[in-house]
C-alpha cells in the first residue's frame, strides 16, 4: 500500500471511529413506542392505520405519515428487540453521513477535506441519532437528493424518490426546500447568462436546464400526493411546522446567542463566513445552507438536515484554503515523517473503537427511574397496571402514553401522546399538556373526560397536586413514577411488584 493510500485509509479510520459514538448515543425516546405500534397494527390488519384506539380523549382521522418506515421496522424489532433498534440506528445514520461524504467527493472535493467537514458537523448530525425513527430516512434522502442535483445525474428518479419519501415520513417537505433552493439558484443563473450570452444557442441551452429542472420539481411535488390521506397529509404538515408546540423539547426553536445548540450556532456562523470569504459564486449552496439553517433555528429536530448540508455541500469551497498546506506537504520532510500520521492516527482509532465497543453499542436502554439524559420510562407503573389487570382510562404524563399504549394496548386507553397533530385536535393537546405540567386548567383532564387512573412523574408538580387530592388515592409509586386511582376501594386489591425494573426492559 502506497503512502497516500495509508493516509486516507488512516483518515477514514478516525472519522468513522469518531463519528459512531455520535451516531446513536441516546437511551430509548419516547416516540419509538408509537412507531412500533404503528407497524404492529399495519402487519395485524394489513392497512394503514387511519383511526387511534389508544385514546379516550377527542381525536382526529389519523394521518398516519410515517406507515411506511413502521411497516418495514416493525418485523425488525421483533425478531431483534433493542438490539435491532441500536443497530438500524447506526446502520441509517452512517448511511446518512455517507451519503453526505460521497455527494461531496462527487463535487470534486478531496477525501481529507470532505472528512474534516464531516468530523466538525458530526455535534449538529447527532441531534437525529436518537434510537430509530422514520425522521432518519429525511437524513437518508436529503443527502442523496443534493448528491443528485450536484452531479446531474439520476435527476429523472427524483420524483420516484418522492412517492417513497412521502410514505416513509413526512420530512419529503424537506426535499421541496432543497429542490425549490436548486430551481431558484438555476433561475437567476439563467436570468445572468441571458443578460451577457452573445449568442441565442447559449440562451437555448440554459433555458433547457432550467425547464428540465422545473418539470421535475413539479412532478416531484405532485409525486407527494401519492399518499394514502392525500391532501390531509399536507394540512397536517402546514398545522405541525406551523404551530410546533414549545412544550415538546425538539419541536423548539433553538434562541440566537444562546448556550443552547451551541455547536449548530457555530457552525452556521463558520459555514457562512467561509461561503463570503470564499466568495463563493454557486447561489444553489447559498440558498440551500440558508433555507436548511433557517429550518434548523426554527426547530432543533432539523438541525441534523444542516449538518448534512454541510458535509455535502461546503467541501469544494473550503478546498482552497488547503491548498497552503498542501503544497507544504509535497516539500522535503524527515524520513520518518511519513508514517507518524499513520501510526498515531490508527492508534487513536483503535482505542476510540475499543471504548465504543465496551460501552456495549447494541444495548438499548430504556431507563425506568430519573436519568441523567433526562428521559425515563413508567416501567414499573405500567408493569403495576398490567399485572394487576387494572382495565380503564389513564391520564398520562404526555411524553409516557406512547410507552404505556405500546405495552397496554387493549387493556387501557391514555390521554394524549406525541404523535400530536397527526392525531389530536389542538383542545386534546392542550387539555393533555395542562394536567401534565400542573399548570391553570389541570383539572380538566379529570372532571371533563372518564378518568379512572393516572400516571405521573415523581416529584413532578402534578404529582403533589393530586397528592391533594382525598378522592384520589396512591396505588403504586417507584422511583420515577406514581399511579393513582379515582377508584378508592382498588388500593385494597392489587398487589405490588416483586422485579426488579429499576433498569428497564425492551419489550
Amino acid at each position: 500500500m502506497n503512502r497516500s493510500r495509508l493516509n486516507l485509509l488512516t483518515a477514514h479510520a478516525l472519522a468513522w471511529s469518531i463519528a459512531l459514538p455520535y451516531l446513536c448515543g441516546y437511551p430509548a425516546t419516547y416516540d419509538l413506542w408509537a412507531y412500533l405500534t404503528q407497524g404492529k397494527l399495519f402487519w395485524e390488519t394489513f392497512s394503514v392505520p387511519r383511526a387511534d384506539a389508544d385514546s379516550y380523549l377527542p381525536t382526529i382521522p389519523w394521518v398516519c405519515h410515517n406507515w411506511l418506515a413502521s411497516a418495514l421496522a416493525y418485523p425488525i424489532f421483533s425478531f431483534g428487540g433493542g438490539a435491532a433498534a441500536r443497530a438500524l440506528t447506526y446502520i441509517m445514520m452512517v448511511g446518512a453521513c455517507a451519503f453526505a461524504y460521497r455527494a461531496a467527493r462527487r463535487a470534486d472535493a478531496s477525501p481529507f477535506v470532505a472528512l474534516l467537514t464531516f468530523v466538525v458537523a458530526l455535534p449538529a448530525i447527532s441531534v437525529g441519532a436518537m434510537p430509530w425513527r422514520p425522521a432518519m430516512f429525511t437524513l437518508l434522502f436529503v443527502p442523496l437528493l443534493i448528491a443528485w442535483l450536484q452531479c446531474g445525474r439520476a435527476t429523472w428518479l427524483i420524483p420516484a424518490l418522492f412517492v417513497l419519501w412521502a410514505n416513509l415520513h413526512a420530512g419529503v417537505a424537506a426535499g421541496l426546500v432543497v429542490l425549490g433552493a436548486h430551481l431558484l439558484a438555476t433561475v437567476a443563473a439563467d436570468v445572468r447568462r441571458r443578460t451577457t450570452a452573445a449568442s441565442g444557442h447559449a440562451r437555448l441551452l440554459t433555458s433547457a436546464a432550467t425547464n428540465r429542472l422545473a418539470v421535475i420539481t413539479f412532478l416531484s411535488a405532485a409525486a407527494t400526493l401519492l399518499n394514502p390521506f392525500g391532501l390531509d397529509y399536507w394540512k397536517m404538515v402546514f398545522v405541525t411546522v406551523g404551530g410546533a408546540n414549545t412544550d415538546i423539547t425538539e419541536w423548539q426553536p433553538v434562541k440566537l446567542f444562546s448556550p443552547e445548540r451551541l455547536d449548530f450556532q457555530v457552525l452556521v456562523v463558520a459555514t457562512f463566513a467561509l461561503l463570503a470569504v470564499a466568495r463563493e459564486k454557486g447561489l444553489h449552496r447559498w440558498l440551500t445552507l440558508a433555507a436548511l439553517a433557517a429550518m434548523g433555528f426554527r426547530q432543533v429536530r432539523d438541525v441534523p438536515l444542516f449538518g448534512l448540508a454541510v458535509v455535502a455541500m461546503l467541501p469544494p469551497v473550503a478546498e482552497q484554503f488547503i491548498a497552503c498546506w498542501r503544497e507544504r506537504s509535497q516539500q522535503p520532510r524527515l524520513r520518518t515523517l511519513p508514517f507518524v500520521f499513520p501510526i498515531a492516527g490508527l492508534t487513536v482509532a483503535a482505542v476510540v473503537l475499543m471504548f465504543w465497543l465496551r460501552s456495549e453499542p447494541l444495548w438499548l436502554r430504556v431507563p425506568a427511574a430519573p436519568d441523567p439524559g433526562g428521559v425515563y420510562f413508567p416501567v414499573g407503573g405500567v408493569e403495576f397496571l398490567r399485572l394487576n389487570n387494572l382495565r380503564g382510562n389513564v391520564a398520562t404524563f404526555y411524553p409516557w402514553a406512547e410507552y404505556a399504549a405500546w405495552k397496554l394496548h387493549g387493556q387501557c386507553r391514555f390521554s394524549a401522546d406525541g404523535r400530536y397533530v397527526t392525531v389530536f385536535p389542538q383542545e386534546s393537546l392542550r387539555v393533555s399538556l395542562d394536567f401534565t405540567v400542573g399548570r391553570d386548567g389541570w383539572r380538566k383532564l379529570l372532571d371533563d373526560h372518564p378518568t379512572g387512573f393516572a400516571l405521573v412523574p415523581r416529584g413532578s408538580a402534578i404529582e403533589s397536586r393530586l397528592r391533594n387530592e382525598a378522592r384520589w388515592p396512591q396505588l403504586y409509586a417507584d422511583a420515577g413514577c406514581v399511579v393513582f386511582a379515582k377508584d378508592v376501594s382498588l388500593a385494597r386489591h392489587t398487589r405490588t411488584l416483586s422485579a426488579d425494573l429499576s433498569q428497564g426492559h425492551f419489550p
